[in-house]
């Protein structure tokens, strides 16, 4: 099992922010670039970009375009409801199932596996978000994800 952590406070849509993995090693840096649009550029350690989340212009709900190279490769949308926030994904396939909102929920692909669990947890005397998983190469999509639920959060509040 692989981890990456975040700190608590670490979700901010401007800044430079680091991703530890489960020995304490930065993996990945987030920098927001403050404009119009809200946008998270992900780097590895060595500060080579890896991909963005881009919020969608003129979206009636918060609405963000997940890209690599570039190119989307999925997005995630706000969808309206009474009672509960929901979210539509289009994104690998995957569909997040728990409490997305409180921190606490699972991805799974379209067979069924359980690709990562997002959680908070206490890591070193503080409070942090932890993503596990299994396979290596769902570190970075799983990562982004969980980047852009967190930006659709954030814009959810800041418009209400």
């Amino acid at each position: 099992m692989h981890s990456l952590y975040i700190a608590q406070k670490f979700f901010s849509l401007w800044g430079t922010y680091e991703v530890f993995n489960e020995n304490g090693a930065v993996e990945y840096r987030i920098k927001g670039s403050p404009s119009l649009t809200r946008t998270l550029t992900v780097y590895d350690a060595q500060d080579h970009e890896l991909g963005k989340i881009h919020q969608v212009f003129m979206s009636f709900l918060a609405c963000f375009e997940i890209l690599r190279n570039d190119e989307k490769i999925g997005t995630i949308q706000r969808k309206f409801s009474f009672f509960h926030p929901k979210l539509i994904m289009n994104y690998m396939g995957w569909q997040a199932s728990g409490n997305i909102w409180g921190w606490n929920y699972k991805i799974y692909d379209d067979s069924g596996r359980e690709v990562g669990t997002i959680n908070t947890k206490i890591w070193h005397l503080t409070d942090q978000f932890s993503i596990e998983y299994e396979r290596k190469e769902d570190a970075l999509p799983l990562l982004m994800l969980v980047l852009a639920i967190d930006a659709i959060q954030d814009a959810a509040s800041r418009s209400s």
